[in-house]
């Protein structure tokens, strides 16, 4: 049996990157499903993706993987390096231990103030009796 000609395996990296191929508005479309911490990760994955978070139609931002007092800092950090004024949705997801002190209602105003699509703000909390 010969080897099909289309197929290409690659082991321990030196794959073909074909995502950073892809249009910039494609790109930045798959990025938005991410929380804004990875997506801004992404930016180390080569020289393309460098700041392509920026642009993405929504940010995600989410308290869980911050120790207090901390996500208000990145959040804050986030909204003045994305790309444009105008932020076109923003999904924040704040957890019920969440100590975000007396800047959050400042942060908040002005984040609302640039997001000129959806804005989503969620309290999660957890049922002590379900988990």
């Amino acid at each position: 049996m010969g080897a099909d000609p289309e197929l290409h395996v690659a082991v321990g990296g030196g794959a073909e990157d074909r995502l950073s191929d892809l249009p910039d508005g494609i790109l930045e479309h798959v990025l938005s499903f991410l929380p804004a911490e990875d997506a801004v990760r992404s930016s180390v994955l080569s020289w393309r993706w460098r700041g392509a978070w920026a642009h993405a139609p929504a940010l995600n931002l989410s308290d869980e993987r911050h120790l207090q007092g901390r996500f208000l800092s990145f959040a804050r950090a986030v909204l003045a390096r994305y790309g444009a004024r105008d932020i076109p949705a923003l999904d924040v997801v704040i957890g019920c231990k969440s100590n975000l002190g007396p800047g959050t209602p400042a942060w908040l105003h002005y984040a609302m103030e640039r997001v000129v699509g959806s804005i989503s703000v969620s309290v999660r909390c957890r049922d002590p009796w379900t988990g």
